[in-house]
Formats: C-alpha cells, sequence, structure tokens
C-alpha cells in the first residue's frame, strides 16, 4: 500500500506503477501482487522515460485495493488497516514501500 501511495495509480479497472530506474523495485512489487492475487503480474521497459511500469488490468484487484482507501497523488492518506494497527512490521512495510517509491536519501538526510 506504501507503494501505491507513492507511484501507482488505481482506477475502477486498473492499477497502473512507473518506477524510474528500478528494475530491482518494480520486480519485487509485481512479485507481492502475484503472491497476494494468485496471478501472473508483468512489467516492461518504457524507454523514453527510463521507466518500468506495470498496469495491471484487473477489476477485483483494483476494487479491492481501493476498498482501503485513495491513492491518486492529491488525495491519498495512510490507509486505516494502517494508521490504526498495533503490527509494527505492516507499519514499517508500508513506510518502506512508501519511502522506496517516493522518496531519496543523502548521508545525512532523508527527503520525502
Amino acid at each position: 500500500m506504501g507503494v501505491l501511495c507513492g507511484d501507482a495509480m488505481i482506477n475502477k479497472n486498473s492499477i497502473k506503477l512507473e518506477i524510474s530506474y528500478d528494475k530491482e523495485f518494480i520486480s519485487y512489487f509485481t512479485k507481492c501482487v502475484s503472491k497476494v492475487y494468485g496471478i501472473n503480474c508483468n512489467y516492461r521497459y518504457y524507454k523514453p522515460r527510463n521507466s518500468f511500469i506495470m498496469h495491471l488490468n484487473r477489476i477485483l484487484i483494483a476494487k479491492d485495493l481501493s476498498s482501503y482507501g485513495e491513492f491518486n497523488t492529491y488525495l491519498w492518506g495512510v490507509p486505516t488497516v494502517i494508521s490504526k494497527s498495533k503490527n509494527y512490521k505492516i507499519i514499517s512495510s508500508f513506510l518502506k514501500g512508501f519511502y522506496d517509491s517516493e522518496g531519496c536519501m543523502t548521508p545525512s538526510t532523508v527527503f520525502i
């Protein structure tokens, strides 16, 4: 869900994720989607922006993920299932996904 807040777009029919430069990141994300939903999930390289794109046309998956909250760029918020969780693994996984997709780091600063 953190990745969805950072770099994805969900509408009622599909999910689109675009990650710049980081094949390992999108590969891990697509494996997670495949594991959770039991489907083959692939991505492709988009040369004009030097990015990797996963576009998944699955209404049921888009509907399920949308039920957790809003994931559009200017409207997203931390899903209630995360903010109310007492499980630190769930919270840290959300933050890891968000920071991996949205943040960057220098030796002395974290930018979000």
